[in-house]
């Protein structure tokens, strides 16, 4: 457990010794063995995870050590402070977050390498050359997918200061030349060497770097680019609408300094884009649009678009569009009401007028359509009467300004405005009929509810119901004149009646009799005949 505070006193040598910042770096604390190896900036701890064989590196205690150390420099502010976690090989790396974890990177193996003397086994145990892995994070040690972290090794490149003072080149750590640096000084060494590094071979250190540690001028010697981040502006939505399920959404990026390869979408109720709605819709061609989902999210007045852009090294800050929009993903309510005179089972007995009304509590209602019986479908404007026997139907729907529509709603209207029609069949009027039985038939109809049902009687008699049949057969009538009355009642109690005059001649002798004016002719010609023969007999 003495290696990790040897090399803490090495590095702090080092930094007093060649930096000059004075006995101000002698303030840390450090806790041992403790959850992992990281500094908190708020109380000057490195926090170490090792302990006795186990103990970390020289690199990896030296690379806590600068971060204290940087606080210092910058006045116990940590300039530029990173904030959140850093994670090796990690997409994303800003500018403040490639400075301060470059110069660590750089700082805990230059500090132990010009301190320590190569053969004190503080230096070199364990790390007998098959245990040590040097901590890079780049190209050649991450995948080459990520380079979020190309800028930390441009830094800790930069402040080694391989060559010298000078542009040299491909060795000048610029945004071109990074990788083949590191390959270059990395290419033909045992990597994983520990003593590689620090006495001697191709890669060492003593003639390859330079032990001058000037903080800052060291650091910016060279070509590097810190990377400035995309610049991005929601192009639309550009004004307030409403939206009713989903929204498209376009933005322009722009990069000063590397390409802009991507842009993320996203929904906020935050016009600063605090905090997000919806998962991210990524477009990575330009002009740059994502089709956003917005149906499922709660109905509200207020959401913004955000979107931010993505370089080849870093994702810009969220950007909001200018303008809110709406969301609205329900359909608005319509009603109808019927004022009209109403008589019995629903029925109207008279035209009626109808009205339409609808309520939205988001976007508010646009329009009411509507549609009575086989029409067209017409714009509601003012009530409007429906008129005509029989059963209507009117079809209405709203629609918001949002684009919702509602489900078309049914209204029915049953008018009835006059009793049954009734037309007598048999007898016609004024018939005479030879028999005492007579066969009465009728027609009826009935436009608006329908016939409920019929009744007979005959003169003064009494009245008889008829349900279903049209017709019904009186006997026993006596000879002399009659009236048969039919009448029928609708299903809104409407009742119409009619009647017939007939008489009744059963008098067979009689021309209106059963056998009628045949038998009085034919006796008469019979008669004539008689008398004709009885005078041909006289002559």
């Amino acid at each position: 457990a003495q290696r990790p505070f040897q090399y803490i006193n090495n590095a702090w040598d080092y930094a007093v010794n060649f930096g000059g910042l004075g006995p101000i770096l002698g303030q840390v604390r450090v806790l041992m063995p403790d959850a992992c190896t990281f500094y908190t900036l708020l109380d000057d701890t490195i926090h170490l995870c090792a302990g006795g064989i186990d103990d970390r590196s020289p690199d990896d205690v030296g690379h806590e050590y600068a971060h204290y150390v940087q606080d210092k420099m910058y006045g116990d502010s940590f300039w530029p402070s990173p904030g959140g976690v850093h994670f090796a090989c990690g997409d994303g790396q800003h500018r403040g977050l490639s400075w301060t974890e470059g110069f660590a990177d750089f700082f805990g193996p230059r500090a132990n390498q010009a301190v320590v003397d190569p053969q004190d086994h503080f230096y070199t145990r364990p790390w007998d050359g098959s245990l040590f892995s040097f901590d890079l994070e780049g190209p050649i040690v991450c995948p080459s997918s990520v380079t979020g972290d190309d800028n930390e090794l441009r830094v800790a490149f930069a402040l080694w200061d391989l060559a010298d003072d000078v542009d040299d080149g491909p060795w000048d750590i610029g945004v071109r030349h990074a990788p083949d640096v590191l390959l270059g000084a990395i290419t033909g060494c045992d990597q994983s060497s520990y003593r590689e590094f620090y006495d001697g071979g191709q890669c060492n250190w003593i003639d390859r770097g330079n032990p001058r540690f000037d903080f800052l001028a060291t650091a910016l010697q060279n070509t590097i680019d810190y990377n400035l981040e995309p610049v991005t502006e929601v192009t639309s939505p550009s004004a307030f609408s409403w939206v009713g399920g989903s929204l498209v959404a376009t933005a322009n990026a722009t990069d000063p300094d590397s390409n802009v390869t991507s842009v993320e979408f996203r929904v906020s109720r935050s016009a600063v884009c605090a905090s997000f709605e919806l998962p991210g819709v990524i477009d990575a061609s330009a002009p740059f649009s994502a089709m956003l989902d917005t149906s499922f999210l709660p109905d509200a007045r207020n959401y913004w678009v955000c979107a931010r852009g993505i370089d080849e090294l870093e994702t810009g800050a969220w950007a909001a569009s200018s303008q809110s929009f709406g969301l609205d993903t329900t359909a608005p309510a319509s009603t109808a009401s019927v004022d009209g005179m109403l008589g019995a089972e629903g029925w109207y007995v008279a035209p009626v007028t109808v009205e339409l009304l609808a309520s939205d509590i988001t976007s508010g209602v646009a329009s009411i359509s509507y549609r009575l019986d086989e029409g067209e479908v017409l714009p509601y404007a003012d009530p409007f009467e429906v008129q005509g026997d029989g059963i209507h139907t009117v079809a209405f729907f709203a629609v918001d300004v949002a684009g919702n529509v509602e489900n078309i709603q049914p209204l029915l209207v049953l008018i009835d405005t006059g009793p049954p029609q009734i037309q007598i069949l048999q007898p016609t009027p004024g018939a005479y009929i030879g028999q005492s039985e007579m066969t009465l038939t009728w027609s009826v109809t009935d436009t608006g509810a329908g016939v409920e049902a019929c009744a007979v009687r005959l003169d003064g008699g009494p009245v008889i119901p008829v349900l279903s049949d049209r017709m019904f057969t009186f006997t026993g009538i006596a000879d002399g004149a009659h009236q048969a009355f039919v009448s029928c009642e609708d299903r809104v109690d409407r009742v119409a009646e009619v009647e017939v005059s007939f008489t009744v001649d059963s008098n067979p002798l009689s021309p209106t009799g059963p056998f009628g004016p045949t038998l009085v002719l034919g006796l008469a010609g019979i008669v004539i005949l008689f008398v004709a023969l009885l005078l041909r007999r006289r002559k």
